[in-house]
């Protein structure tokens, strides 16, 4: 007997297929994927599409939930999901996205001597628009 769950699944799992069909996107396996951007030319519009195929792959409904999965059971070291933006199904921001995160990029050791040299010298952010607005 097959759960209404599953059906739901599956049915959404072919509605993203038809989708990036439609699309044009025809390659939905990550090796093939990650073959296929390495062989590009590095021209702005070429990069650009190829940004825009990957963010439609992303966005899939398999994609989407397995997000979920190995978020919520710890299974794959995800850091974060984004919780609005393109995955939103509602397109309102009335849904959550659950696409993978960039990491947070490291500081430099140069921003954290100048945010360590600012706050040495005392003055609050405040002190300073009052000092500007003179």
């Amino acid at each position: 007997m097959v759960k209404p769950e599953e059906v739901c699944a599956y049915e959404s799992m072919q509605a993203g297929l038809y989708r990036l069909k439609h699309l044009g996107i025809t390659e939905t396996h990550p090796s093939a994927i990650s073959s296929a951007m390495s062989r590009l030319p590095d021209d702005a519009i070429t990069l650009a599409a190829a940004s825009h195929i990957e963010r439609e792959l992303q966005i899939t409904p398999w994609n989407l939930s397995s997000n979920f999965v190995a978020c919520t059971q710890g299974k794959e070291n995800i850091e974060r999901l984004e919780i609005s933006g393109v995955g939103d199904p509602s397109g309102w921001g009335l849904g959550f996205s659950y696409v993978r995160a960039a990491p947070k990029a490291s500081m430099s050791s140069a921003v954290v001597k100048k945010k360590s040299a600012a706050t040495r010298g005392g003055s609050t952010v405040t002190e300073q628009m009052l000092i500007y607005a003179d």
